[in-house]
């Protein structure tokens, strides 16, 4: 039984690098953040490129940028400079963000230690 559930489940297709550097890339240049990302538009204008709507490539194409979503600001950059894709503006913003929010925490901490010494 487990085999005959198992033969129903279809493998994603695995993009080949230089198209999932080009997807980076497009991500990159298009100066937004990765959550404001328009894949749809995209995909939907290199159909030569993702592959039609429906088809394995296309699915491949939205698993992979899903991914690159999930990632973390300082996990995308690495992820970038593996390609060797330069940072947009938007994932510059995004890491200066979270060095903010990373500093004003450990700010917060020290002033909860000065508290606790009085």
């Amino acid at each position: 039984m487990a085999k005959h559930q198992h033969a129903h489940k279809k493998e994603t297709m695995k993009l080949s690098e230089q198209l999932v550097k080009e997807l980076a890339q497009d991500i990159e240049k298009s100066n937004r953040t990765r959550k404001d990302f328009d894949l749809q538009r995209l995909v939907d204008e290199k159909p030569h490129t993702c592959g039609e709507p429906g088809n394995d490539k296309r699915r491949a194409a939205q698993k992979k940028f899903d991914q690159l979503v999930r990632k973390t600001p300082e996990s995308y950059l690495k992820f970038l400079d593996k390609f060797g894709v330069d940072a947009g503006e938007a994932l510059k913003r995004e890491i200066r963000l979270e060095q903010t929010k990373a500093s004003a925490s450990e700010c917060d901490e020290d002033e909860s230690e000065d508290e606790d010494d009085r």
